[in-house]
């Protein structure tokens, strides 16, 4: 499956399983919303850490070109069932709000395979809070320094010493097919900023802009995200694609 969002960014999955689910079709199978809550770990992280950049949780079903079950799944508490936004590439898209949301003892579940698995990957991403379309370059910078705190901080251990600088920043558009659209404000005028495609990034050298001083980023197109990343050369050697 093709890599989604960025999750796959030094990811740390957690294939979703219940050991006393039935193996059979169309059972429900559930897990522990704080299975998926352990994954944030900001306690590390200073508030000016977080301001321009945050990490996110995010869910998408790994099994979808050989999933014959509908991809289901829903929070479950005090009664109730509170069904999550499933894209056709899997993507869980409403995951984050709806898990910091829930109560810690809610549950999430899901259609199993014949496997007893529900099929369902868990990461976190680290990307930019603001979606406006316009940035200034404190916070660019701002954001490239303190994500690869938060890549560290999420790793942690001996992996966190091989989080490389932030240097780039890598716009997702939540609609693969269109063309980037983004330009930079120089003394109240717009250039045209060309971006270089990498799988569904379209990546930006942050250094480069700066020779322009431009006074802000502007981004067009589309909902988006936007990533703080490595080189592409860098990210290749990382077999992030």
């Amino acid at each position: 499956m093709k890599t989604l969002l960025l999750i796959q960014f030094f990811a740390m999955l957690i294939y979703a399983s219940v050991s006393h689910a039935q193996d059979t079709l169309l059972a429900d199978a559930c897990f522990p919303v704080e299975n998926a809550t352990n994954l944030l770990k900001v306690t590390n992280l200073k508030s000016d850490q977080r301001d321009t950049v945050d990490s996110f949780l995010e869910a998408y079903f790994v099994d979808v070109e050989m999933r014959s079950l509908p991809m289901k799944l829903y929070l479950k508490y005090d009664g109730s069932r509170d069904e999550f936004f499933v894209n056709e590439k899997g993507q869980v898209l409403d995951f984050h709000a709806k898990v910091l949301d829930a109560p810690k003892y809610a549950n999430i579940c899901g259609l199993t395979q014949t496997s007893g698995k529900i099929g369902v990957a868990m990461s976190t991403s680290v990307h930019f809070k603001n979606r406006t379309g316009m940035y200034t370059f404190a916070e660019i910078f701002d954001g490239l320094k303190d994500g690869k705190s938060h890549h560290k901080n999420n790793l942690g251990g001996i992996k966190a010493m091989f989080v490389p600088r932030m240097t780039h920043v890598a716009i997702i558009y939540d609609n693969r097919e269109i063309s980037s659209n983004v330009s930079v404000s120089v003394n109240g005028s717009n250039i045209d900023v060309e971006t270089t495609s990498y799988g569904e990034m379209h990546v930006i050298e942050a250094e480069r802009l700066k020779e322009l001083k431009p006074d802000s980023l502007i981004i067009r197109g589309g909902p988006y995200n936007l990533f703080p990343v490595p080189s592409i050369q860098k990210m290749k050697s990382l077999g992030i694609k």
